[in-house]
């Protein structure tokens, strides 16, 4: 066996795991979700009503109270989720004891669900609350402010998959041209974690680099891509 054919399985094995995960249905096992989330749809967090401030003409007091609702939501949750890890620490511990101790099992199980429920509770709260802080002109504006975001976010997905797609193909395209893109598999290695971790610009800015050592076909001078990752 050629050098060429080890080779060139190992690199379009590489590329072709880094595909992006993008508007996959949920791996099997996971709960599908409801075409139509009411919650999502309607409500928004005070970070994102403050992020967009100015958009949105809020005035001092509406400023000043979603600030509040904001520095609220994050001390809740930070004691909401130290609630959690100790409750599901103690159910570790009570299995630990007595496997078969049913009614001590699932006492701790209990305080997980309250804990969990707490969570929930205080996050639609704040949202209800974000919502009746607004006017009714300023809903419609964040509504359209977050849908022009949404189609913005779908639309560079789709070229992301597109311009993969293109590295795939020319990749494929030269490894059985005798010229495996060794440089283009070992540039690709973060991919995956940029696609998967939502940071959509990053992820095609090293397409980019990809498609464009692709093209010239040639070794390209190393480049710091863990500066993606940041």
């Amino acid at each position: 066996m050629s050098h060429i054919s080890r080779v060139y399985p190992a690199i379009i094995v590489l590329i072709c795991t880094a595909a992006p995960c993008l508007g996959q249905p949920p791996a099997e096992g996971q709960v599908q979700q409801p075409a139509r989330d009411s919650v999502r749809d309607q409500y928004f967090v005070p970070q994102f009503v403050l992020e967009h401030a100015e958009s949105l003409n809020l005035s001092d007091e509406q400023m000043a109270t979603a600030r509040k609702l904001n520095d609220a939501i994050q001390a809740q949750k930070v004691a909401s989720d130290e609630r959690l890890r100790a409750s599901m620490l103690a159910l570790n511990e009570t299995v630990d004891v007595d496997p078969g101790d049913e009614r001590a099992v699932m006492a701790k199980l209990k305080d997980i669900l309250l804990a969990e429920a707490e969570i929930k509770r205080a996050h639609l709260r704040s949202l209800v609350r974000v919502y009746k802080l607004l006017t009714t002109d300023q809903l419609a504006d964040i509504h359209t402010i977050k849908a022009e975001l949404v189609t913005s976010m779908q639309e560079m997905e789709q070229r992301i998959q597109q311009k993969f797609n293109q590295v795939r193909q020319l990749a494929q395209a030269q490894a059985k041209a005798g010229t495996p893109p060794t440089a283009v598999a070992e540039m690709m290695k973060p991919f995956q974690q940029l696609a998967q971790s939502r940071k959509y610009q990053q992820a095609e800015q090293l397409l980019d680099m990809a498609l464009e050592q692709l093209h010239a076909n040639e070794n390209v001078t190393p480049i710091d891509v863990g500066e993606l990752l940041k």
